[in-house]
C-alpha cells in the first residue's frame, strides 16, 4: 500500500490497493480524513507525533491501527520520515 502527503500532512495520492483495503474512495480519505478512523487507543498519540513532526520539521515513526473494510484492525508502520 502506497501513500503521498504534502508538507502539511495532507494525503495526496493513496494507491489502489490502500483504497481497495479500506472500501473507500480517495475523497474518502484524502487530507486528513482517514485519521478520524485511527483505533482509539492510537489515535492521541499518533496525531501527536504526526502534529509535532510537521510543526518541527524533524523525523518521526509510528505504529498504528487503522480498519480494513470490514472494520477489522490492522497494524501500520509509518517509517522514519521527515516533513
Amino acid at each position: 500500500m502506497i501513500g503521498a502527503t504534502d508538507e502539511a500532512g495532507n494525503i495526496t495520492f493513496l494507491n489502489k490497493t490502500w483504497l481497495d483495503f479500506r472500501g473507500k474512495s480517495f475523497e474518502e480519505e484524502a487530507g486528513w480524513a482517514w485519521a478520524a478512523e485511527l483505533h482509539p487507543q492510537d489515535r492521541e498519540v499518533s496525531m501527536a507525533a504526526m502534529q509535532s513532526a510537521i510543526e518541527r520539521h524533524e523525523r518521526y515513526s509510528v505504529e498504528y491501527r487503522i480498519p480494513d473494510r470490514f472494520g477489522n484492525y490492522h497494524w501500520f508502520w509509518t517509517p522514519p520520515r521527515r516533513y
